[in-house]
C-alpha cells in the first residue's frame, strides 16, 4: 500500500509540473501575442486630419492633394500612406489653371523612394480639364516613376465627342493621351434619351461633397 501511495504521489507531481509548464508557456505565447499587436499599431507614426498638401517649382504650385484623413505607415518594409475616406488630387499647369483632377474614395501611397507608385479604389474619377474629357473606373494605378496611369478595370470616357468605354486603359499621368485597350464595338455620339437620365457632364460635381469639383 505505501508502495502504491508513492507511485501515486509521483504522477501528482508530474501532473502538476506539466501544467505549470502549459500554464507557463500560454502566458508566455499570449504576452508575445499582445506584444506583436501592439507594434502592429505602433507602426502607425503618423495620423492627419483634414490634409491639405501641395508641391511647388519656382514658386508654382503644380500639384495638390486633398483627403478628410491620412494614416502614415512609415516604418514597414514597404512604407505607405492610406486615406481611407477618400482623396482629391489636382495638377496645374505653368499658368496655374487647373490641368487634371483624380478622385476615389480610397487611396495608398507607396512611399518608397525607387518605387513610389499610387492606387485609388471606388467610384474613381479623372477630369481632364483642358480637353473636357472625363473618365470612370473602379481602379487606378499611378506609377510616378514612369509618370503613367493605368488601369485593367471597366473604363467609361466622356468627352465631347461622345462616349466611349472599354476593359483597360493606359495614359500620361495627366490623361492626355488615354488609350482604351479593349474597347467595346460600339462608339456613339451622346444624345439625350427622353426615358434614362443624362450622362454626366465631364465637368459635373464630384461624388464627394467636401471633394467638389470647383
Amino acid at each position: 500500500m505505501r508502495q502504491l501511495f508513492g507511485v501515486a504521489n509521483k504522477l501528482f507531481t508530474i501532473a502538476l509540473s506539466f501544467l505549470g509548464a502549459i500554464v507557463a508557456f500560454s502566458c508566455k505565447e499570449s504576452i508575445e501575442k499582445v506584444d506583436a499587436l501592439s507594434a502592429v499599431d505602433s507602426l502607425s507614426t503618423q495620423t492627419v486630419r483634414k490634409m491639405e498638401m501641395i508641391e511647388a517649382k519656382f514658386g508654382r504650385v503644380y500639384l495638390s492633394v486633398e483627403a478628410p484623413l491620412m494614416e502614415n505607415y512609415s516604418l514597414l518594409p514597404d512604407p505607405y500612406r492610406i486615406f481611407p475616406n477618400g482623396i482629391k488630387v489636382e495638377t496645374f499647369t505653368p499658368e496655374g489653371e487647373r490641368e487634371t483632377q483624380i478622385t476615389a474614395q480610397v487611396a495608398i501611397h507607396h512611399t518608397n523612394s525607387e518605387q513610389e507608385r499610387w492606387e485609388v479604389y471606388n467610384d474613381v474619377v479623372i477630369i481632364n480639364h483642358i480637353k473636357k474629357e472625363r473618365l470612370e473606373t473602379d481602379t487606378l494605378y499611378w506609377d510616378r516613376a514612369s509618370k503613367r496611369i493605368y488601369t485593367h478595370a471597366h473604363v467609361k470616357m466622356f468627352s465631347p465627342q461622345g462616349l466611349m468605354q472599354g476593359y483597360g486603359m493606359e495614359s500620361d499621368e495627366k490623361a492626355y493621351d488615354v488609350t482604351i485597350l479593349r474597347p467595346f464595338d460600339s462608339y456613339g455620339v451622346i444624345v439625350r434619351d427622353t426615358l434614362a437620365s443624362p450622362p454626366p457632364s465631364p465637368m459635373s460635381p464630384s461624388i464627394f461633397p467636401h471633394l467638389s469639383i470647383q
